[in-house]
Formats: structure tokens, sequence, C-alpha cells
């Protein structure tokens, strides 16, 4: 059994000097996409409204370095600005993501490793920078199969970025390996284990949980260096999950990540695509087309399928992007 120890000494070690380059490389293009994601998602009615929750609720206190969120604005505290920044990422949903997760690793990740380094006033060199986002890739990747493997339902993304969040904060924290055990702990246990399909039958604010997830990883490792308790975390100690974890540090699920072309769920992707490549076709019109009919998987056919009345309902649609790559 591997458990909180090897992801703890996993972080402790892992450098960019021994990291192959292409894991490198793609560190860099997730985190563009995900700036990519963060800069349209901010423009966004949730976005605006998440800012302001923050700001009322999540100011810092006298013992933490208040920090902006991830595209600048008042300072709050670093747990505050991990839910920002996630939730400005998923309000846009062209970030990327991973088949085996079903979901997305980055979205919660980074907003949150970037409020808690920035909180530590110190500088960063790129370098840890891109180590770190390695890590989290690798760990989130890890803890989202772990968690689809081992339960019955389909949780959201915050469900199991928790424990990512959890992981990388405690390790800027400095924390030792007790607390680091608690924090992710702590983050299994609060983390939202918001129903996926839900928010497909009724697409809403709410998309994948990636905000409340880097909120609760965040705040987990906060609450372990006082000394709350919470450990164990089953997802990764327990026996049946090892098989997700012995690969950690020898193959880099980073390399697994996808990047979306269209800013819609990855399901509507292979239509939209169809769609597109018919449009090419020498002489074509949108008037020659009498109907369209997709085949597609059973979460597939769920998507919204009526005419849309928010951006939430066009991102999680299927006739809609269809429709306008027709």
């Amino acid at each position: 059994m591997l458990g909180h120890h090897s992801i703890r000494q996993f972080l402790l070690d892992i450098s960019v000097d021994t990291l192959p380059s292409a894991v490198i490389e793609q560190a860099k293009v997730c985190c563009y996409d995900l700036l990519g994601a963060a800069v349209g998602g901010a423009r966004s009615a949730t976005a605006s409204m998440i800012t302001r929750h923050a700001q009322d609720h999540f100011a810092a206190g006298t013992n933490i370095t208040a920090v902006p969120p991830l595209l600048g604005g008042a300072s709050i505290s670093p747990v505050g600005a991990a839910l920002v920044g996630a939730t400005m990422i998923d309000a846009l949903d062209c970030h990327d993501g991973q088949r085996d997760t079903k979901g997305h690793v980055g979205c919660s990740m980074l907003p949150s490793l970037i409020a808690v380094l920035e909180s530590q006033s110190r500088p960063v060199e790129g370098c840890e920078l891109i180590s770190l986002i390695v890590a989290g890739y690798e760990i989130g990747t890890r803890a989202g199969m772990a968690l689809h493997g081992t339960v019955t339902d389909y949780h959201t993304s915050g469900a199991w970025g928790a424990i990512n969040c959890a992981a990388l904060t405690a390790h800027v924290l400095g924390l030792d390996e007790a607390p680091f055990e608690h924090a992710l702990g702590i983050a299994e246990y609060h983390g939202p284990r918001s129903q996926m399909m839900r928010n497909i039958d009724h697409p809403t604010m709410l998309k994948d949980g990636s905000g409340w997830g880097a909120m609760v990883g965040t705040s987990a490792a906060y609450l372990a260096a006082e000394g709350f308790t919470g450990a164990p975390a089953i997802t990764i100690v327990a026996d049946v999950a090892a098989v997700y974890w012995q690969d950690l540090g020898q193959n880099w699920q980073i390399l697994n990540q996808y990047f979306k072309p269209y800013p819609v769920c990855r399901w509507a992707q292979p239509a939209v695509a169809a769609c597109l490549s018919v449009r090419r076709q020498p002489n074509f019109h949108p008037t020659q087309v009498a109907h369209i009919t997709v085949w597609t998987f059973h979460e597939g056919v769920r998507l919204f399928s009526d005419v849309p009345s928010n951006t939430e309902q066009a991102q999680y649609a299927i006739s809609f992007p269809i429709a306008m790559a027709v």
C-alpha cells in the first residue's frame, strides 16, 4: 500500500531536472490553456458573483497573507482566491480535461497552487512552479481515477480535486507527515461529492464543482496545519485504490490531458467536429440540411437539447453547438 507517505515523498522529490522534456512542455501548455479559460470565464456572471461572495465571506485574517485572485482584484484569503480562480475557469467549459477521470484536473489545482504560493511571500522560481504543476496533474489524475473506480456514482471534478489541492497546499506549507495525512483526509471527507449528471440534466452555475473543490482542498491543509484531524483518505490508502497510485512518478498522466477546440462539453465535441467537416465540403450550404441525427452514448444524450437561455445551458448542450457549427 503506497498511501499518503508516497504522495508526500513524491512532492518532496519531484524536480524539473529529472522530468522528461515532453512532460515539462505539456505542463506549460496546460498552464496556458487554463489561463486562457480563466480570461474567458472572467467575463461571466458566475465569476462576478463568486468574486463578490469571496470578498464578503473569505477575507484574510491577521495570521494569513491576503492575495489577489487568479487574474487580479481585491486581495482575499488564499482559500477565497482558490475558490474564485477555479470557479472562473470552470465558468467557461474550454479548459483541459482527462478521459480516465471524466473531468478536469487543472481547473481547481492551478488557482489553489498559485494562491498558496503567493501567500508565502517568497520568490518562486519557474522551475519550482512547473514541477508543482506536474505533480498536481499526477496526483489529481490518480485521485480522480481512484474515486471513480471505487464508487458507483459519477461525481464532479471538485470531489477528487479537493484532495489534489490539499496535497499541494500541505506541501507548500511544509507540513510534516502526520498533518499532511490529515489534510488529505479532511479534503476527501469535506470534498463536494456532487452528482455530475444532475448538472447535465439541469445545467447551472454549479458546473463541475471545481470551485468548491479548490476551496475545500486548500482549507483542508490550513486546518491540518492547526492540528485539525481527518486521516485517512480512503481513496488513497484502501487496498482497492492501490492500483491507481502504484505508478506515481513513473507513468506521466499529464501527457494524457486533452485540449478542447470548442467551449462546450467534451461529449458534444465529436458531433460538432463532424458538422464542421461537412460544412467544409465544396458548395455546401446550411439550407441543404433537412435534419441531423446524432448517435452518441447515454450521458451524451442527456446533454441539454432545447434552445439555451443562458451560457450554462449552451455549454452543456448538444443541439445548440451542432446548430452553431452548421
